[in-house]
């Protein structure tokens, strides 16, 4: 749990926190009026019970409380509403809830103008069973009080007169413990009836501009995260084009630097061979060259031995021609052999 709440961020935790606190409103709302009522009526029960002659008062106090008491419950269900997170309710199709919602609020309001009218009729329906059921425990008393009075005089303690006194304990059996006196009934219903205006002309304009406002906010939130989604889009396909000429001039250049690696090394085997060539015809002349004068050099030797030879086995002196034929022929064996 507590890893939980250490990974959740403050704006989740405030939503989580109001979605709890609107739970809690609703269910308070929904239990309060019950339990509240309950126990307006048990004390109002409990206190006729103990003091009969103060009924009307206590009747007239319970169905303020009860009226008070339902308001409370209807003000608390309008706060918890105003506070309720907006992720509570499914945002799918969330216009034709806003539009059900008008809805209902227009039978809300019908129904409410229409509470009125039915509050009369149970108001004159409710006095006949009331004035049938006999005088209250005050009209009773003052009435025979006043015969007594009446028949003995004013002077007369009829207070303490065994007759009245009967009379009187009559008048504590004879009305209905719960159901109240005309002038009580109306006294009630007019101030159902003042409260009931003081919640239309104050409480229902404040519900509906609550209830306007978080529409507003919701199709504001609505509006803003469709104009985000967009602009995410373009963002995307801006990202998507761009990346997508990325990858074209890198593969350009790529190509290119292939072209130029190619090149390069065509240039470069050209000039190798080019190079080895002439290093071969260099090499090639240089032979040639110390060929030609090593033949050259042979000649004069072998001239010189062939000489030195001659002289020895003729012992004596050749003439030059002669001599030059002779190492020429002995040349041209000696290379004739060597090729």
């Amino acid at each position: 749990m507590l890893n939980v709440l250490a990974q959740t961020g403050p704006g989740e935790m405030l939503e989580g926190l109001k979605a709890i606190g609107a739970g809690l409103g609703y269910g308070l709302a929904a239990i309060g009026p019950g339990v509240g009522i309950g126990t307006v009526v048990g004390n109002a029960i409990s206190a006729m019970a103990r003091q009969p002659e103060s009924a009307g008062m206590v009747r007239t106090t319970m169905f303020l409380g009860i009226a008070f008491t339902e308001a409370l419950a209807l003000i608390g269900f309008v706060v918890s509403s105003f506070y309720c997170p907006d992720w509570v309710l499914p945002p799918l199709g969330i216009h034709e809830t806003l539009r059900e919602e008008r809805r209902t609020m227009r039978i809300r309001r019908n129904r409410l103008l229409a509470a009125p009218l039915f509050a009369l009729l149970g108001i004159a329906a409710f006095a006949s069973p009331a004035q049938a059921s006999g005088e209250s425990v005050g009209s009773c008393m003052a009435e025979v009080i006043h015969e007594a009075e009446e028949h003995h005089g004013k002077d007369h303690d009829v207070l303490h007169d065994e007759h009245v006194q009967d009379e009187l304990e009559k008048c504590f059996e004879a009305p209905n413990p719960i159901l109240p006196e005309l002038n009580e009934i109306v006294w009630g219903g007019a101030a159902f009836l003042i409260l009931f205006v003081v919640m239309v002309k104050k409480g229902f304009p404040a519900v509906k501009g609550a209830m306007d406002a978080r529409a507003e906010k919701i199709r504001t939130d609505l509006d803003a995260a469709e104009q985000a989604r967009t602009d995410a889009q373009a963002v995307q396909a801006d990202y998507e084009a761009r990346l997508a000429d990325a990858k074209a001039e890198a593969s350009r250049l790529i190509d290119e630097a292939r072209a130029a690696a190619d090149q390069v090394k065509t240039d470069l085997m050209a000039r190798h061979e080019a190079e080895m060539a002439e290093l071969r015809n260099r090499a090639d002349a240089d032979i040639e060259s110390s060929r030609t004068q090593a033949i050259a050099d042979l000649r004069a030797d072998v001239a010189a031995i062939a000489l030195g030879a001659a002289e020895r086995v003729v012992q004596s002196s050749l003439d030059a021609d002669v001599q030059g034929r002779l190492i020429d022929a002995y040349i041209d064996e000696v290379a004739g052999g060597n090729g």
